[in-house]
């Protein structure tokens, strides 16, 4: 949020809550041109005959990551060069939920699934062992979007080894999933390509496999999240505010959603602009003196 253009008498006095969640090595990109890249990505990966595999969380992403796909490959092309989409797990259920259940008049509007819009739901393993099995590439959104559970993981232990085949993230990875040491073992790869690299995963039907990290892979910036420098900034801007009108400092913020590392280097930064500073760890418990 801005400050900037709100009433005096919105600005608060205390702050419960932070978004420190892509922590320090967020890229200092906007969501527009994050959205951008991902579509000329999967396009780009299509055109050179690659399976394009994104992962989505079913909740609150996977609609936008589709419609985005939707308009994008095929709506805004002509006849043959249209490009389905794909649709695994949840996804179309929620998708369906979410189209016929719009919150306000100002939600946008989400296509019907089908040749409307481009998005077909996969029907079960039977179908999607199908579109594996063909010589030409697909575009395919699953969950989860982190990469440690759902459809796309039955991706990754059969294409994870292909050199045809792309990885694409949508969300925000715990350092604990799978998308997030694909994400760690990419950044190597990058800086050491003439190592191997592997990926150890563990699935349902209790094997546990080495895979070979052939395949592309690329992490796109379109949550909803903030890193410590976005907070950081829009707090410096009340605090700005605050000052010019002979306000006193912040009474108090709670640092929450970031890592013990995160939310520690911020207060640092804060303690100058709040009068205190308090972590939002499990069972904290905060009085609202004012």
């Amino acid at each position: 949020p801005t400050f900037m253009s709100w009433p005096q008498q919105w600005w608060p006095t205390q702050i419960l809550g932070t978004d420190l969640t892509y922590g320090a090595n967020r890229r200092t990109t906007s969501f527009q041109s994050e959205v951008q890249r991902l579509i000329e990505r999967t396009l780009g990966a299509y055109t050179e005959g690659k399976n394009a595999f994104i992962a989505a969380l079913r909740i609150g992403r996977a609609q936008n990551v589709a419609l985005w796909l939707s308009k994008a490959l095929w709506l805004d092309q002509k006849g043959g060069n249209r490009i389905p989409i794909w649709l695994d797990g949840r996804i179309p259920h929620f998708y369906e939920i979410l189209r016929k259940n719009r919150w306000s008049e100002r939600d946008t509007e989400l296509p019907p699934l089908g040749e409307e819009s481009g998005l077909f739901p996969i029907q079960g393993r039977e179908h999607r062992d199908q579109l594996l099995s063909e010589s030409k590439p697909h575009v395919i959104l699953a969950t989860g979007g982190m990469m440690d559970n759902g459809p796309i993981r039955r991706y990754m232990r059969n294409r994870l080894a292909d050199k045809n085949s792309c990885f694409f993230a949508t969300s925000w990875l715990s350092p604990s999933s799978d998308g997030y040491v694909l994400s760690q073992l990419n950044q190597e790869r990058r800086a050491y390509p003439e190592k191997e690299y592997f990926l150890e995963m563990d699935f349902e039907d209790g094997a546990r496999e080495r895979i070979p990290f052939l395949a592309d892979f690329d992490q796109f910036n379109v949550g909803s999240h903030d890193s410590p420098d976005e907070s950081f900034h829009y707090i410096l801007d009340l605090a700005y505010l605050r000052a010019s009108r002979g306000l006193p400092l912040l009474h108090r913020i709670c640092l929450t959603h970031g890592t013990e590392r995160s939310m520690k280097a911020i207060a640092e930064r804060l303690r100058p602009l709040v009068g205190e500073v308090l972590y939002g760890e499990r069972n904290t418990v905060i009085y609202l003196d004012e």
